[in-house]
């Protein structure tokens, strides 16, 4: 199989892989429609959505598709020329009048440059279809970056509702104890402020609800104000992708943006070799016959023969301070290339770096709050509740341990939500879907309930 076809089914497969029901050998790229999803939909249904619909994502697609198919333009001959030529005076011969003339003429570049112009191309299209996976990846973890905000706020919203509710409660025990004389007036008042407190923090929490729609819509590529009702709680996202070394080991090796830009480097060397190249001519072959007419004049057993003739003309390539300038510069944007490939290694390097602390310091929080703090603030708020009922401690008490427990509750919500999104984006880093990372409202010891990457089924690597 041709290079070419290898290429052009790798763009099928990504086709397909976009749009589940495209028919065959349609692109991808039709209209969002208007799905409704429900409380039961995983986050991997979300990233297929937005895969399959996501503007900028089928714009790179069709550059890709366009790449793909001009390597056969660029490897391909020039047109063969056929000219026609009408003498508008007649030119006797011996052999008879001549009027018409008919030339066929092909040009040939010189040797290499056909090759080199078509490696070149074939490269522009290997960096365009790593720029389309690496978008694909980036916007999976835009689409995750959304949810989890979602996630969040409904989780947010969820506990402070509880708190507020047994804030309530509270109240309620303050007001029956003052009326009975035993407890004082400030531990109503106290309560009274504590449900203000948490009252307006759940107003302001509710009207956060259609920004961060907008903003998962918007990754989803539908309307701003479209439909979406809360997602499933969030669940621990235990992940461990290696240490750091591993870790940039896998992005010099799977990262399609550095991808992207080796080729585009190897691109770069192949275009200062054709620049070199133009130093040497190209040739035009050509045949020609001149039709002429049977003389009446003469008797010649050859009267009325065609005259045919071959033809061989070549480029003088003497201006050689505009090839040589041609040269430099194509040189110059190779070395430039080269630079780019450096500078992204090291913005990678760091970015790693960046995202694999968050990674660990959600992780290590979730463990934080989870197993130890939350434990011992629950047990807190009992021991307070009933210290304050036996008349062993102070209302001021009770709202503390309140208020220590919502916050323990929310920053493991936090927590959670940040190890969910950095998964994504450190997966966006390595160049692949983060199959290992359980989802919300997927079973996490299932296997392969993680978001497996549309792609990754059916695309040549």
């Amino acid at each position: 199989m041709s290079v070419l076809r290898i290429l052009r089914a790798a763009a099928l497969a990504a086709a397909f892989s976009l749009s589940a029901g495209a028919a065959a050998g349609q692109p991808p790229g039709a209209p969002a429609a208007a799905e409704v999803f429900d409380r039961d939909v995983p986050l991997s249904t979300y990233l297929r959505f937005a895969a399959e619909h996501n503007p900028a994502l089928q714009r790179l697609y069709a550059e890709w598709m366009a790449a793909v198919e001009q390597i056969a333009v660029a490897r391909g001959w020039p047109d063969p020329r056929l000219s026609y030529t009408n003498y508008l005076a007649s030119v006797e011969t011996a052999l008879g009048p001549q009027q018409h003339a008919i030339a066929l003429s092909q040009a040939i570049p010189w040797f290499g440059k056909l090759s080199l112009k078509g490696d070149a191309q074939e490269r522009a299209a290997l960096a365009a279809e790593q720029r389309f996976r690496q978008a694909r990846l980036d916007l999976y973890a835009r689409t995750a970056r959304a949810y989890y905000e979602y996630a969040y706020l409904a989780q947010a919203e969820a506990v402070t509702r509880e708190n507020l509710e047994l804030m309530r409660f509270q109240e309620g025990v303050a007001r029956a104890r003052y009326r009975t004389e035993s407890a004082r007036y400030s531990d109503l008042v106290k309560a009274q402020v504590e449900l203000g407190v948490l009252e307006d923090r759940l107003r302001t929490l509710q009207a956060q609800r259609s920004a961060l729609a907008a903003g998962l819509n918007a990754a989803l590529g539908r309307p701003a104000d479209a439909l979406l009702p809360w997602p499933v709680p969030l669940v621990e996202a235990g992940i461990d992708f290696g240490d750091t070394t591993t870790l940039r080991d896998r992005l010099r090796r799977n990262s399609p943006a550095l991808r992207a830009a080796e080729l585009e480097r190897d691109r770069r060397e192949r275009l200062e070799a054709l620049a070199r190249r133009n130093l040497y001519p190209d040739f035009m072959l050509g045949v020609k016959t001149v039709l002429t007419d049977p003389s009446e004049l003469t008797s010649f057993e050859d009267r009325g023969r065609d005259a045919w003739m071959g033809t061989i003309s070549l480029n003088l390539p003497i201006w050689r301070g505009k090839l040589n300038a041609a040269i430099r510069a194509a040189e110059a944007r190779q070395r430039a290339a080269e630079h780019g490939v450096r500078s992204l290694e090291q913005a990678l390097d760091a970015r790693l770096s960046s995202v694999l602390f968050a990674l660990e310091d959600a992780a290590r929080k979730i463990r934080l709050y989870d197993r130890n703090l939350l434990p011992k603030a629950e047990q807190s708020l009992g021991a307070a509740d009933t210290a304050y009922r036996a008349g062993h401690a102070s209302f001021l008490d009770v709202i503390d341990a309140e208020r220590t427990l919502l916050r323990f509750q929310l920053d493991l919500a936090r927590a959670r939500a940040d190890h969910g999104e950095h998964a994504f984006e450190m997966s966006a880093l390595l160049g692949s879907a983060p199959i290992d990372v359980p989802l919300p409202g997927e079973d996490p010891d299932a296997n392969g309930s993680a978001p497996v990457d549309p792609a990754a089924q059916g695309d040549p690597r």
